[in-house]
Formats: structure tokens, C-alpha cells, sequence
């Protein structure tokens, strides 16, 4: 038996421990097994000897690996049913296409046509098509059956976690919009003057119109914009209160030059 060429995949069982999981990576693993050795005799997975399945097991299960505390004969069950989806989805491919791949033998291939053109087949092919266009609650009203492929309905709802939560909470959550003026006016106050630094002709509204426009403006409170809201007004606020020190110290530091009288004209001697 060859060493796998991946690490091995840890795996789980699901719905009551007949299905593995994540199913995807198994059956994927499946398939790649099949390949390696197609026999004349395997033209379904029921006619697949017992001990070439077993063949398929080993090589299968050195890729994946599971709790101590599961039964490895839980885990063979369930890749037993696995295994034969898989086995038959790969030969319904061949059949499709109807071109032999290289992994196929000369043997092999000339055994899968004769059985494809067989009465028995043909009889019960055409009833499976039958089956999987049925609709339960009638034409129109239902989609089709057996449309999930290779992937469980755990897996599914592990893929649309994220979006269905994203949903759920934009939903819940009231539509408010931001409004910047408000927002920057709430953060940066105001100078003793009335005026607020970096906002030219909003600076110099007076501390009332300020107040009343951050009252009339609620904040956003959509989940998503909290932090980056938290954060850019945390800045903001450090940044308004630097500039108001500087202003002070600048202030300080520069005096009333007193205007000097110009010297007084030299007088001129008489004679």
C-alpha cells in the first residue's frame, strides 16, 4: 500500500452516524481510488468483488484519519454507502461520454459496452431517469430530486452560515444612515470661539445649531461600522486635541511688539 501524498484529512460522521463529513474531500479521495484500478468485472458497484472493495477501503482511509472513539466499522458503513454513489456517478460519466479513458483497459471498456447495451440496463436506466424527474408535490411544484451531488446538507449549511447571519442581523437592524457633519462635530467639540478646526465655513456655526444638529442626527448602528466608527472617532479626537494644545502654546509664546518712536531729527547749529 502507497503513503498518501497528502496529510491525512480529519473526518467525522453525521445523521446519526451514517454519513461522513466533510463528504466532499471522501468522495473526491473515492473517485481517485476507482481510477487507479478498474476491473472488467466492476461495471456497477454491486458487481465489484467483495475483496477488490476491501482493496478500495485500505487505500482509501490512509488519506483521512478519526476519533479513537468512533468504530472503525461506523466509518466502513458509512463509506460503503458513499462509496457506491461515487462509483456509480463516475460509471454514469463513462457511459455519457462513451470514449475510453486511459485508466480504463482495453478489457475492461469492451465489458462496460456490452453490459450498457443490454437489455436489463437499458429497462432499468430508463426508469432511474424516471425517478430522479419526479417532482413530490406534483409538475411545476417541486424541484428535482437527487440534484445534491457530492456535497451533505451539512456542508451546505456551513457554506451559507456567514450569508444567512449577514441577513438575519441587516434585517434586525433599523436603517440609519451617518451623518459625517454630525459626527466630527459631536468628536471635535468646539473652540472657545465658537469655531471648529478643519471645517471652514461649519466651524463657525454657533454651539447651539452644533448640539441640536449631532441631536437630530442618530448614530449608524449597524453592527458592522461600530468599530471602524469607534476607532476613526478615537483618532479623531487626539488629532483635534493636539492642534488645540498647539494653538495654546503658540499663543503663549508670542507677545505684544510695542511700536518704538522714531529717533527725533539732529538738531542743526546756528551761526
Amino acid at each position: 500500500m502507497e503513503p498518501p501524498d497528502v496529510h491525512e484529512i480529519p473526518i467525522r460522521l453525521i445523521a446519526n452516524d451514517t454519513e461522513l463529513h466533510p463528504s466532499h474531500f471522501c468522495a473526491r479521495r473515492m473517485t481517485k481510488v476507482f481510477k487507479r484500478w478498474m476491473i472488467p468485472e466492476g461495471y456497477c458497484w454491486k458487481s465489484v468483488p467483495p475483496h477488490h472493495k476491501d482493496k478500495y477501503w485500505r487505500h482509501w482511509k490512509v488519506f483521512f484519519r478519526w476519533d479513537d472513539t468512533i468504530p472503525e466499522d461506523l466509518i466502513r458503513a458509512a463509506y460503503d454507502r458513499l462509496a457506491g454513489i461515487r462509483y456509480t456517478a463516475l460509471m454514469h460519466k463513462l457511459k455519457k461520454k462513451r470514449v475510453q479513458p486511459v485508466y480504463v483497459i482495453d478489457e475492461a471498456w469492451r465489458r462496460y459496452l456490452e453490459y450498457w447495451e443490454s437489455e436489463d440496463f437499458l429497462a432499468r436506466s430508463s426508469q432511474a431517469t424516471v425517478n430522479r424527474n419526479t417532482e413530490v408535490e406534483g409538475p411545476g411544484l417541486d424541484p428535482r430530486r437527487h440534484d445534491g451531488g457530492s456535497v451533505s446538507f451539512v456542508t451546505t449549511q456551513e457554506r451559507l452560515a456567514p450569508e444567512r447571519r449577514c441577513r438575519e442581523l441587516t434585517e434586525a437592524t433599523p436603517d440609519q444612515s451617518v451623518d459625517d457633519e454630525a459626527v466630527y462635530l459631536n468628536v471635535a467639540g468646539e473652540c472657545p470661539k465658537g469655531r471648529v478646526y478643519g471645517l471652514g465655513s461649519l466651524g463657525r456655526k454657533k454651539r447651539r445649531y452644533a448640539r441640536s444638529l449631532v441631536l437630530a442626527r442618530p448614530r449608524c448602528r449597524i453592527w458592522c461600522r461600530v468599530r471602524e466608527f469607534n476607532v476613526v472617532a478615537e483618532q479623531l479626537r487626539k488629532v483635534m486635541e493636539f492642534m488645540q494644545e498647539a494653538s495654546r502654546d503658540e499663543h503663549g509664546r508670542s507677545e505684544p511688539i510695542s511700536k518704538q518712536q522714531p529717533p527725533p531729527p539732529p538738531s542743526t547749529a546756528t551761526s
